[in-house]
């Protein structure tokens, strides 16, 4: 069996429910609220915080910018 990597054309758009849905379940499991508060408000670099998740820095980004703390 190969690998079959797909992307439906809504995902991209953010506009499907399922999909926001699924994105704000993983940004949860992956990078905690009060965990990420808490290391943000200690100073730590985003590419530290990064790092500890196991995501890219533009996840995580995303992630502050939605926890209103960036």
């Amino acid at each position: 069996m190969g690998y079959v990597e797909e992307r439906a054309a809504l995902a991209s758009q953010g506009t499907d429910p399922e999909e926001r849905f699924a994105n704000r379940f993983a940004a949860d499991l992956l990078m905690p609220a009060h965990i990420v508060a808490k290391d943000w408000g200690m100073g730590k670099s985003l590419s530290d915080m990064a790092t500890k998740y196991n995501v890219s820095k533009q996840s995580l980004e995303f992630r502050l910018a939605n926890l209103g703390l960036k």
